[in-house]
């Protein structure tokens, strides 16, 4: 059973919510602002924001926003393919599970290595890098194996430490959109956004994962997006 919440849940620091459903809490108002404090939340679990949204850390101390399921892989590899890339990963042991209706699993680069797999548009995050538009899907399964992508899947990537995550759905219902909204110095991990009202939910000083900007600023969302007050802008694809 949800956790149904009539007023506003305040998050003092770490918390980590669990949910035996499909569906997490629902809560009026929503409000993280504890300087580096760390929500996760349950893997293919869907929570709801209905009133006022609030996200507020400090440039050198972010809140992050993550979900349960995250896989850390020292080798994996892809190669392009028509239509399907294949993701290669060489480590014994990873299992990779079927997603629920409407989540995804998706693949990322690891924090701290240097950017190989960025979200942008082509060309413009450096000929070392790859630009994708959004970011792949990786089917179930236990390695070591091939597995073949869905969504992005024309790109190539040399052997490199990734990560796989199953999304969770933190959504936004308010009429009032971005009106309702304030987030600053954000970091999420494998969290969607889709079905928010007013479309993309939007944060300041809060990144994609791309050359130039540094790891603590990992936004790896779908369908949430960054307004990046310095340079470069870069336009930047989500899944629907």
């Amino acid at each position: 059973m949800a956790l149904n919440i009539g007023g506003t849940l305040n998050i003092g620091g770490n918390t980590t919510f669990s949910s035996s459903s499909s569906q997490g809490f629902i809560t009026v108002n929503y409000t993280q602002t504890a300087p580096g404090s760390i929500v996760t939340l349950k893997s293919g679990v869907t929570y709801t924001v209905s009133g006022q949204l609030t996200i507020t850390g400090t440039a050198a101390s972010r809140c992050t926003l993550q979900a349960t399921s995250l896989i850390n892989i020292a080798t994996g590899f892809v190669t392009p393919g028509a239509p399907s890339g294949t993701l290669n990963i060489s480590s014994a042991g990873v299992t990779i599970t079927s997603p629920p209706s409407g989540y995804y699993n998706i693949m990322s680069q690891f924090p701290g290595n240097a950017p190989l797999l960025k979200r942008g548009v082509a060309g413009m995050n450096g000929s070392n890098v790859t630009s994708i538009t959004s970011f792949p899907t990786v089917p179930p399964g236990t390695s070591p194996g091939n597995f073949t992508l869905g969504n992005n899947r024309s790109f190539t990537m040399s052997s490199r430490n990734i990560q796989i995550g199953l999304t969770t759905k933190f959504i936004h219902t308010s009429v009032l959109g971005d009106a309702a909204r304030s987030l600053n110095y954000v970091t999420t991990f494998d969290i969607d956004s889709t079905g928010s009202s007013g479309g993309t939910i939007k944060a300041d000083n809060s990144y994609q994962n791309r050359v130039g900007i540094p790891n603590p600023n990992l936004w790896r969302t779908i369908n949430w997006d960054s307004l990046v007050p310095l340079t470069p802008l870069i336009t930047v694809g989500y899944i629907e």
